[in-house]
């Protein structure tokens, strides 16, 4: 059971169990690769969430069937779209989670590569191994 200054995770509401996710994810050492990324992503997630009473708990879409993939600036980069983030993961292994109000389509990725890079709130970044983020 995970505890948060002496409170069990699953009394905290879905938002801060959230923030505390992104918390643990940023505490992590870099990924290498996108495949590491993500399965960094969901260990975490699923570690977290077993805690929680299975009423409570969020859910993440089974990863590798709802990745979109792009080429951007000569990388190739992938993306999980959400219902309220945007998890957009780079081929060194950098990733980062970025806040929609609205629910994205991979249509609208293709078309508005620079509204996500440049408009989005980023709510977590976290660089490859390599030392590189998702867009530079």
């Amino acid at each position: 059971m995970y505890y948060i200054a002496n409170l069990k995770l699953d009394t905290l509401d879905k938002k801060k169990r959230l923030q505390e996710f992104f918390k643990k994810l940023e505490q992590l050492g870099p990924c290498a690769c996108p495949v590491t990324a993500f399965e960094t992503i969901k260990t975490t997630f699923f570690k977290q969430e077993a805690s929680v009473d299975r009423e409570a708990r969020m859910f993440m879409p089974n990863v590798f069937e709802a990745l979109h993939k792009m080429k951007v600036k000569d990388r190739e980069i992938y993306f999980l779209i959400q219902k309220k983030h945007l998890v957009v993961v780079a081929d060194n292994g950098a990733f980062e989670v970025r806040k929609t109000e609205m629910l994205l389509s991979k249509d609208f990725l293709q078309k508005n590569i620079l509204y996500v890079e440049n408009s989005m709130e980023p709510v977590l970044e976290k660089l490859g191994a390599d030392g590189r983020g998702v867009w530079s």
